[in-house]
């Protein structure tokens, strides 16, 4: 997964208008197909995670390794398995798993689950 593999939200990761906030979109948009992969290194067929554990497998923190989940969500790579184990804190959290699409394909205003 490349750079010019990243088509959503018009080729750059996503961020508010704010200055700071663009400022951090900018900086990890050339890390963002090397974070994906690190993401997915750790899917298998039948083996899913919740955001919470893939935040410490990947030691990625919450604010990287979440919005790299739903990106992949996004993009097929990642679905909703439509299981749930519960977090540190014991409130359930939605199990993901590898999704259907191993190739890219730009999808725009596709929910992934997420309520």
């Amino acid at each position: 997964m490349t750079t010019r593999d990243y088509n959503l939200y018009g080729g750059n990761p996503p961020h508010q208008d704010s200055k700071t906030s663009k400022s951090a979109s900018d900086s990890i948009k050339s890390s963002v197909g090397n974070l994906h992969k690190k993401v997915l290194s750790y899917f298998s067929h039948g083996v899913g995670w919740t955001d919470e554990e893939i935040q410490i497998l990947t030691q990625l923190p919450p604010n990287t390794a979440r919005p790299r989940r739903r990106e992949l969500v996004l993009m097929g790579k990642l679905k909703n398995s439509g299981k749930f184990r519960k977090t540190k804190s014991g409130r359930k959290a939605i199990v993901w798993i590898l999704g259907d699409n191993l190739n890219f394909v730009s999808v725009e205003g596709r929910s992934d689950g997420e309520s």
